[in-house]
């Protein structure tokens, strides 16, 4: 259950879609209320110099207040100023950052399916948002791998330069391939051009620890 109520998510994702109408409120299941709160909750901002009490998650909170989302109050930049001790040009600057990401077809593909037409479009859009869903848990295990692969390298070779595990990176080698794959199919899959590279010669070291680490357990 959302805590946001429809109408105002509805003139939101007008806003979102530059005028288009929301002619489904609910799409397999799931609510236009529950989308708008989940791309929401997809917004990230960049670093900046601004004062730290400026969480991502208050951030998000001005924007909800301007646009009425939790209670259907549509509110000025004044309104938004007194209850949240910021410039109206701040104001500004968050809504606009806001809006800006949720342009973009990483956000607009969740909302996408409430805006169409006809029903074919409609489930055409949310089988795009399906398999953008996949593509994105793919990424996201890609560099939680590439992550745990990092910090391997760097507790195993504290002092390896990071060329080299930039260049196992790119031959998209997993830690799954360098415990079950041989040591033939390893050096293939890395593409070394010359036997006994460097690069080799780390990875395969990395190999050996844990698969000495797995006996040992």
């Amino acid at each position: 259950m959302s805590r946001f109520l429809l109408e105002p998510c509805k003139r939101f994702v007008g806003v979102i879609f530059f005028g288009q109408k929301v002619n489904f409120t609910e799409v397999k299941g799931i609510t236009l209320e529950s989308q708008v709160e989940r791309v929401l909750s997809m917004i990230r901002f960049k670093p900046s110099g601004h004062r730290t009490e400026e969480t991502e998650t208050r951030r998000i909170e001005i924007l909800i207040f301007l646009f009425g989302l939790e209670d259907g109050q549509f509110r000025s930049l004044a309104e938004a100023k007194e209850k949240f001790g910021l410039s109206r040009t701040r104001i500004s600057e968050i809504k606009n950052i806001i809006l800006q990401q949720l342009h973009r077809p990483s956000k607009t593909c969740y909302l996408r399916p409430f805006i169409c037409e006809t029903v074919e479009e409609m489930e055409a859009a949310y089988k795009r948002m399906l398999e953008f869903e996949e593509v994105k848990k793919g990424q996201e295990q890609k560099e939680k791998d590439s992550e745990a692969l990092r910090g391997l390298f760097k507790e195993r070779f504290p002092t390896l330069n990071i060329r080299y595990i930039n260049r196992i990176e790119k031959s998209g080698i997993t830690l799954f391939d360098i415990t079950q794959l041989s040591e033939e199919e390893l050096v293939k899959k890395l593409g070394v051009t010359s036997i006994g590279s460097y690069t080799e010669q780390v990875l395969l070291k990395l190999r050996w620890h844990l698969l000495a680490k797995q006996r040992a357990s």
